[in-house]
């Protein structure tokens, strides 16, 4: 197994235990326990080596001709699915090569899966793709969201099945339960952007009620955020805003006056986020990243763009604060401040939820031609 690329994503975890047994032996002469269980290990689930063995044969169990290699491909990818992460949704695959004009079917439920080849399915999820793009996908020469932001090949109907690949195909090693376990005890969390957030709510609401006496909450608020978010690792926009919202609410408390300090603060709230378009890593990318892979998350164009669009939404909705803020003011309508300063941010809460799931999916259906 170890010679099929196709495969490298798991031999490399079980090698990188390999090197840490031979590491362990160094340096005390013996291996710990913990990696000599990975080592004993099998790379794959009994019943999963032998449906992989069995269709890299190539041949038909039934007619017993030989198969065409995408066939091969298909019935050892789909051996590889995870039953377990079954949900209650019955999926079916349908993979088109283009290339070879050649279409095929995986029924994904909480039995396993099974390949069909006469197109008798109604597909959830349907890629389009050259062969070679998806050979080269599964071998590691390309990275798949990569591919699929250069649009290499398209993806429509269910786009959470993509979302999701790892989970469905992927492989839950030893390897990687360790690794995971070893980051929850020696590092923090992810960070989280209530660290960020929980600073200039505190701020708009109270500092909004009464300039002293509001000032002095959020700054006792802002003061305890480290504390509470101390299991979380800290970003720059999380420092930013604790010190922005540190001096804004100083300087309300000296000046009685909150309506300026929470004008500035919709002002400096929304440049955090138009300015974070112009680096490497748009604002809500930086917490959400995780989810995505980490740093490599980077590398996928088609979340990349997500962000950066959402970021400039949220930093444009957040200048345009300032302008209805202050005409609103102007014009005497408190109440009615209140109201729209808190309800927009639910809407473009609830339009970010929803935007964040259908561009991604809407660019991977690629161009449409008539």
């Amino acid at each position: 197994m170890f010679r099929v690329k196709e495969l490298s994503a798991r031999t490399d975890e079980y090698l990188t235990a390999v090197k840490c047994a031979g590491s362990e032996y160094a340096r005390t002469g013996a291996i710990s326990k913990e990696t000599d269980e990975i080592l004993h290990t099998p790379l794959y689930p009994k019943d999963v080596f032998e449906k992989m063995a069995d269709a890299s044969w190539g041949i038909n169990k039934t007619t017993g001709k030989k198969e065409p290699d995408d066939l091969v491909f298909i019935r050892q990818m789909a051996a590889l699915y995870n039953k377990d992460a079954y949900d209650g949704k019955e999926r079916v695959l349908e993979m088109h090569f283009t290339d070879l004009e050649h279409t095929y079917q995986i029924r994904l439920n909480k039995a396993g899966s099974e390949v069909f080849t006469d197109g008798s399915l109604s597909p959830t999820t349907r890629i389009d793709t050259p062969f070679a793009v998806w050979s080269a996908i599964s071998r590691g020469e390309i990275g798949g969201a990569e591919a699929l932001g250069r649009q290499m090949y398209t993806v429509s109907g269910d786009f959470s099945l993509m979302i999701d690949w790892d989970k469905f195909f992927g492989n839950s090693s030893a390897v990687k339960k360790t690794e995971e376990n070893s980051l929850n005890t020696m590092e923090l969390k992810k960070p989280s952007m209530a660290t960020m957030l929980l600073p200039w709510i505190a701020f708009w609401i109270a500092v909004s009620i009464n300039p002293e006496t509001g000032a002095l909450i959020t700054l006792i608020i802002t003061a305890a955020v480290p504390l509470i978010m101390r299991d979380h690792r800290f970003v720059i926009w999380d420092q930013l805003s604790i010190v922005t919202v540190a001096v804004l609410s100083a300087t309300a408390n000296i000046t009685e006056n909150g309506a300026i300090s929470t004008n500035v603060g919709y002002l400096v709230f929304g440049l955090f986020w138009l300015l974070s378009c112009l680096t490497k890593e748009p604002l809500c990318a930086t917490y959400v990243k995780y989810n995505y892979g980490g740093e490599s998350a980077h590398q996928n164009p088609l979340f990349m763009k997500t962000n950066y669009i959402l970021a400039a939404a949220w930093g444009t909705l957040y200048v345009l604060t300032v302008i209805w803020t202050f005409l609103l003011r102007k014009a005497g309508v408190e109440n009615l401040l209140i109201i729209v300063n808190n309800l927009i941010p639910i809407l473009m809460g609830i339009f970010t939820a929803w935007f964040q799931k259908w561009y991604p999916a809407r660019m991977a259906r690629g161009r449409r031609t008539k």
